[in-house]
């Protein structure tokens, strides 16, 4: 099954991104290793409202990649902008304009994403290793187009969500349907079949389960409040 996600993507490098991140979700993410994934909350001051969910994905130390939900982009962009500030001189934020993200989800997926890109790589792909929340960037020749992907979803199932260009959407699109095409093994869904499947796995959605008033303890995710941070003292909004 093929799903398109309603994302806005973005970037956060510096020797102060850990130190933002930290100040505006309640996660633990020292541990995080690089290439791995977790899902996370901004949250309002004092009240600890939830402003938006998002994937929190570090590339490195001081390198994160944030997937937040694209009908929250005008009052995510507001909210980073303004506790960024303090951070200025050590963090750069980057809105990730022009790329796309898009879901291959189902328990073929693994299958089909390996002909994929082994086809388009031209060598063999291994994908059998890399675990839920963990990604990797996949050099595609052809498109000129290192992908970023990342085993991962909403749908409860196993699957991958795919970064990719404006320019090279369709193409990557196109191509995936044609190789699960042979014995009709993936079709084309959108955010109303996704909405379904978050229900049967009992996922929270933002403006359903969630919202600026609902904190992460109300909302059943008090996994995500990092116990080392709450131990230790840590202060972040919230």
């Amino acid at each position: 099954m093929w799903t398109a996600n309603g994302v806005q993507l973005y970037s956060l490098t510096g020797p102060g991104a850990l130190s933002f991140l930290h100040s505006v979700t309640p996660s633990d993410l020292t541990l995080l290793p690089p290439f791995q994934s977790t899902l996370s909350v901004f949250l309002h001051p004092v009240t600890g409202g939830i402003v938006d969910d998002l994937i929190i994905t570090s590339h490195g130390p001081e390198d994160f990649y944030l997937v937040t939900n694209a009908a929250c982009k005008d009052k995510d962009l507001a909210y980073i902008s303004s506790n960024i500030e303090r951070f200025s001189s050590d963090v750069k934020h980057e809105v990730l304009t022009g790329q796309g993200l898009v879901a291959l989800q189902g328990p073929l997926a693994k299958d089909i994403l390996t002909e994929y890109l082994t086809s388009m790589t031209g060598s063999p792909v291994d994908l059998s290793k890399l675990y839920f929340g963990a990604s990797i960037f996949v050099e595609i020749p052809p498109l000129r187009e290192r992908l970023h992907i990342a085993r991962a979803g909403y749908t409860g199932e196993d699957g991958f969500e795919i970064s990719i260009s404006e320019k090279n959407a369709e193409a990557v699109t196109r191509g995936l349907l044609g190789v699960g095409s042979t014995g009709g093994r993936i079709r084309l869904s959108g955010l109303g079949a996704r909405d379904s499947l978050r229900l049967e796995a009992g996922m929270c959605l933002y403006g359903h389960d969630l919202d600026d008033t609902t904190t992460p303890i109300e909302a059943g995710l008090k996994w995500l409040v990092g116990k080392t941070r709450v131990m230790d003292g840590w202060v972040f909004l919230g």
